[in-house]
């Protein structure tokens, strides 16, 4: 029998900027009793994104580095970095597993996302072969639920601010520091990060 060393959620994300939001939702996660870490995966590419908001992706990955700096269970992840683009998440678990072949992984999605799931390539895979965390997106958000065995909704804390807003209100001249960790605002202001 297999012996599974590391129980690891994957949190997929373009995390440009992250925020308090993805690490309150990560400390979240990280309870329960069958998740040992969480690894937020960064994406250079989201086929469903447009790739022309995106800044670089080791400036990203940097960002989530500082923000996980005392962190011991929630971690980063560029194994997309050295992946095909776009990234699709079925190919990215096939390599995840590969690699880290006595490693147990599951997804934590947004109900946004479960809702999409047959849109995605081999989303049937997924589903039947990953467990799949869901937590709400937004407090007016559609409830209701898709039914299977592997999807398991959760009350994780909805934090209600996006990357996208972060980046305008930035380019609006707002330094938007209450909802980033203090190192991430510091290092988008040194770098002059999403400003038009």
């Amino acid at each position: 029998m297999k012996v599974v060393e590391k129980r690891v959620g994957l949190l997929f994300g373009s995390f440009n900027p992250i925020h308090i939001g993805h690490l309150t939702l990560a400390r979240y996660m990280n309870c329960f009793d069958d998740i040992d870490e969480v690894w937020l995966v960064i994406s250079p590419q989201n086929p469903f994104k447009n790739a022309s908001d995106l800044i670089n992706e080791q400036l990203r990955k940097q960002m989530v580095d500082i923000a996980l700096k005392d962190e011991q269970t929630i971690k980063s992840c560029d194994i997309e970095f050295f992946m095909p683009l776009p990234s699709f998440t079925i190919d990215t678990l096939k390599a995840l597993k590969e690699k880290y072949s006595n490693y147990s992984f599951s997804l934590i999605m947004g109900t946004d996302n479960i809702k999409s799931i047959n849109n995605w390539k081999s989303g049937d895979e997924i589903l039947n072969n990953f467990k799949i965390y869901i937590y709400p997106r937004f407090k007016n958000f559609d409830s209701s639920k898709i039914e299977h065995p592997n999807v398991c909704y959760t009350n994780a804390p909805i934090v209600e601010i996006s990357s996208t807003e972060i980046r305008e209100n930035i380019a609006k001249g707002y330094l938007m520091a209450e909802f980033l960790h203090p190192g991430v605002s510091d290092f988008i202001v040194s770098n002059s990060l999403y400003i038009c």
